[in-house]
């Protein structure tokens, strides 16, 4: 692999020829926000240059694009910003006196982040064991969990612990949920189909003051996946499109503002996971290519970000085999190629590193805990993430190291490298935010304003016409692939209570034939004068697809087939949307978040702008 990008003030976009974009930082705005076309007033310098050896797409702040983002957080006091500043004080001498002091045990136990659970109100005594005995180096606590019970948690298992815990969260979408204090953010499409990194910057901010008020200090977010398959059935909405530059500008920004903040970003899932048509929580994906595909798509978000100056604080590694890398099946995280080769010599990057889950049956059906830790480690990743047993994987390492397999010094390296990102945040001098953060963010709950400017620059119009609307008298069926999903339910309440709907039909299981007949015979004949399809698309782990089921799709197509309009919103996997031309209109939103609904209600019935863009390329794909 060739190292293409280096940290430079100017470039040329590969895609847009003698293009280039000129870094405008201002100390007001460490994340140098971008938004492009002529209302933002990006700068363009149209000289050609020669762009060999030079770095990713600049990101230019302008003072209106900061303006806009203060605009955002103009409810936030100045006070409580400044309370999540982070006290670096003594960083280099705490890390070098903590791996000093740590036994070969304590040292394995800070490569490891522990699985807490599903929600609980008090610590499980297995984590509670896992510190005390282990002295493991962080928590992974589930989404579900109420704010009020994770803060408390958070502040009891660090209190318990020598040293301070990685405490991590899958919040690729926020902390929040929509039925609790904090916010749940659109999905990385969405952000993408604003055209503007403005969003991602806020969404950083955003996350950063919702999980730091809660404890967590670094989040399993961005996914940088670059998703180039239709029938990508985990990745999909999680990706910001299908362009590798815009991804990694998005990527930058949200991790930029975030740790700006505090909060410890990861870059996931390398080497990319968005050309396959494989779940890895079920089976080992597979990521076909050659070397030069793979690097200009897949691995091109990880080489920007650190040509960028302003990579995040970690990347982690997912279950996946490129066969151009590795002749033999293997995943990249078992791949020294991979992970030692192309992240750390090629690419330069010297974050943490971690593991994807390692229960994973990608992994776990072919490998033994102790042989899934011992080659991850040797292959240059630094934390195992959630092991179904911690004691059985450090004693693992620590057979490992005694028969030679990993040496002392490779642990130190990687133990290092976890204090130092501790450190970066301040987690030596102060372990959870100050409880003003979170009573503020639970009194006033004003996060959802920043959710909703999101999703209404993101819908999109893909069908009918501007002045084409939804009519009052209107008959609504809600088609989802999830069932007992909260957030659908919610959503499907939402917009009949907005729409005043006269008739509502919902499905989240298969329909038979002569299911689909009754229903449509219903809908013809009633006196509603159109119908609104709505259709949900969820990713699940394990189903294997991220579409329609097979019959919702045929009853969209009976639908279509009556006469009177049939317009559709269809919120998640766009790929699905070319699949019915015969609608009266089409609107586009990329979650099922309340913020998407709301914005989708003001387009559909009250004609309001649809400002969106797919940020992958629908056409060519369809069926």
């Amino acid at each position: 692999m060739r190292r293409r990008y280096s940290n430079t003030n100017s470039v040329r976009s590969p895609n847009s020829s003698n293009i280039v974009l000129v870094i405008l930082c201002t100390t007001a705005l460490s994340g140098c926000v971008d938004t492009t076309g002529d209302e933002a007033g990006v700068l363009i310098d149209t000289t050609t240059v020669d762009t060999v050896g030079t770095g990713p797409p600049a990101m230019a702040a302008t003072p209106r694009t900061i303006e806009r983002l203060e605009a955002l957080f103009a409810g936030y006091p100045p006070a409580l910003l400044d309370s999540l500043q982070v006290d670096t004080t003594g960083a280099a001498h705490w890390v070098d006196s903590v791996a000093a002091s740590m036994t070969l045990r304590q040292q394995i136990g800070q490569l490891i982040v522990a699985d807490f659970g599903g929600p609980a109100s008090r610590v499980p005594a297995a984590i509670l064991q896992g510190i005390a005995d282990y002295g493991i180096g962080g928590v992974l606590v589930p989404r579900t969990m109420a704010p009020e019970d994770l803060r408390r948690v958070v502040i009891e298992m660090q209190q318990k612990s020598a040293v301070p815990l990685f405490v991590t969260a899958d919040y690729e979408r926020g902390a929040g949920r929509f039925s609790n204090a904090l916010t749940e953010l659109p999905s990385n499409m969405t952000i993408g189909a604003t055209g503007d990194t403005l969003f991602a910057t806020a969404a950083g901010r955003l996350a950063a003051i919702e999980s730091r008020s809660v404890g967590v200090n670094l989040v399993f977010a961005r996914v940088v996946d670059v998703n180039r398959e239709r029938l990508n059935p985990i990745i999909n909405i999680r990706s910001y499109g299908d362009d590798a530059m815009e991804v990694a500008r998005y990527g930058i920004s949200f991790s930029s503002e975030a740790e700006r903040l505090g909060l410890l970003t990861t870059f996931k899932h390398f080497p990319g996971h968005g050309n396959s048509a494989t779940d890895s929580h079920t089976s080992l994906a597979v990521v076909r290519g050659t070397i030069s595909e793979i690097e200009d798509h897949d691995i091109a978000p990880y080489e920007y970000a650190v040509a960028s100056g302003r990579p995040p604080s970690a990347v982690m590694v997912g279950h996946l085999w490129i066969p151009a890398v590795d002749k033999d099946p293997l995943a990249a995280t078992f791949s020294e190629a991979l992970v030692e080769g192309y992240l750390r010599e090629e690419i330069g990057f010297d974050g943490v590193v971690f593991s994807d889950d390692i229960k994973m049956q990608a992994v776990s059906a072919d490998y033994t805990l102790a042989e899934r830790v011992v080659r991850s480690l040797n292959a240059g990743i630094d934390v195992i993430v959630t092991p179904n047993n911690v004691a059985a994987a450090v004693t693992s390492v620590e057979a490992a190291v005694i028969r030679g397999e990993i040496t002392p010094g490779r642990l130190l390296e990687s133990v290092q490298r976890v204090l130092r990102a501790k450190a970066k945040v301040g987690l030596h001098n102060a372990r959870v935010a100050p409880a003003a953060v979170y009573e503020f963010l639970e009194q006033h709950r004003i996060g959802q304003g920043v959710a909703d400017e999101i999703a209404r620059a993101a819908i999109t119009r893909y069908a009918g016409s501007d002045s084409m609307r939804w009519s009052d008298n209107v008959s609504v069926v809600h088609l989802a692939n999830f069932q007992e999903s909260e957030s659908i339910s919610a959503a499907m309440d939402s917009l009949d209570r907005w729409l005043g709907a006269r008739a509502s039909i919902r499905s989240s299981t298969d329909m038979t034939s002569a299911g689909r007949e009754v229903l449509a015979t219903q809908l013809a004949e009633s006196e509603t004068e159109a119908v609104l399809v709505v259709l949900y698309h969820r990713l699940r782990v394990g189903r294997g697809t991220a579409g329609l089921l097979e019959g919702h799709r045929l009853f969209v197509r009976d639908l279509l087939r009556l006469e009177k309009p049939v317009h559709i919103l269809n919120v998640g996997n766009p790929y699905e949307v070319p699949d019915f031309p015969n609608a009266a209109s089409i609107l586009v939103g990329y979650d099922q978040t309340i913020a998407t609904m709301r914005a989708a209600l003001a387009v559909g019935r009250d004609n309001a702008r649809a400002p969106g863009n797919p940020p992958v390329d629908l056409e060519t794909q369809a069926r």
